[in-house]
């Protein structure tokens, strides 16, 4: 409890609270501007099945029983979109799309997961979704992806030996977006700098607050101290004194001089003073 008491004690001093809160705040703003922001950009695909098994004029037919093993069974469009998401999405193929490991490009390839609108819907979706620090990368990405799965696919039907009027097509749910600046991070390392900006500064502030006190205690009673203990003393009232004059005090009246029936003494200096037996 103490500490915050002194926390809060070095926050309202004018010399203290206001230049940490100011640079707490330049902290954060600097930081906002040294992160680059990132771009994302997202693509969502559709596998479907061949809509028309006539073959195209000049065409030769099919050998009686040869299908598409994709699509033996209800569960093929989407065996093969896991397929082509295990194909493509290994480092070597993403490194050749321009999203190595440790680089600063990143491409994901899922059934839709990661994307909200499609979590849950359990159909055949592919979903490319890169992230770069350049606006122009993050939109290459994604159409370099878009194309390889699209040629994985060929590659995959052809090797299989399925004809190509049941070849499994792609199609486009969405076309590539445009890339959308992410803030996050840049807000994220603002307020973390802002926030140890704090921390650092008054705790600086503490210390040597603290260290003061110390040598203060360290060094006795100092002149500050006894001023300080003089001042909170409370005066007390001063009791004044009647002024002295050069007269002298008259003289008490006598007792015997204040008896009733007896004769008042006459004082010789003043000659209008006249003085009467007292008749009883």
């Amino acid at each position: 409890m103490e500490f915050w008491k002194t926390v809060f004690d070095l926050a309202r001093r004018k010399l203290v609270g206001p230049p940490i809160l100011a640079l707490a705040v330049v902290a954060g703003v600097v930081g906002f501007l040294i992160v680059p922001a990132h771009y994302t950009a997202n693509v969502v695909l559709l596998l479907t099945g061949p809509g028309n098994t006539q073959p195209a004029p000049g065409e030769p037919l099919s050998k009686a029983g040869r299908t598409n093993p994709l699509l033996v069974d209800s569960t093929g469009l989407r065996t093969t979109a896991a397929t082509l998401i295990l194909s493509i999405g290994t480092p070597e193929v993403l490194a050749q799309l321009g999203a190595p490991k440790d680089g600063p490009n990143k491409l994901v390839i899922d059934d839709g997961g990661s994307n909200q609108a499609l979590f849950g819907s359990g159909g055949p979706f592919l979903s490319i979704t890169a992230d770069s620090p350049s606006e122009r990368t993050a939109k290459e990405l994604v159409v370099r992806a878009q194309k390889r799965v699209e040629d994985e696919l060929a590659a995959k039907q052809k090797e299989l030996g399925a004809p190509a009027i049941l070849y499994i097509s792609l199609v486009n749910v969405t076309p590539p977006s445009t890339p959308e600046a992410q803030l996050g991070g840049k807000v994220q390392t603002a307020g973390i700098a802002a926030v140890l900006t704090l921390f650092a500064g008054f705790a600086a502030a503490y210390a040597w607050t603290l260290r003061q006190a110390r040598r203060r205690v360290a060094a006795g009673p100092s002149t500050e101290a006894w001023t300080e203990a003089v001042d909170t003393v409370e005066p007390r009232p001063v009791l004044e004194l009647a002024p002295k004059t050069d007269e002298a005090p008259a003289p008490e009246p006598k007792e015997e001089d204040a008896q009733p029936g007896k004769p008042q003494a006459v004082d010789e200096d003043s000659a209008d003073t006249q003085t009467f037996p007292i008749v009883k």
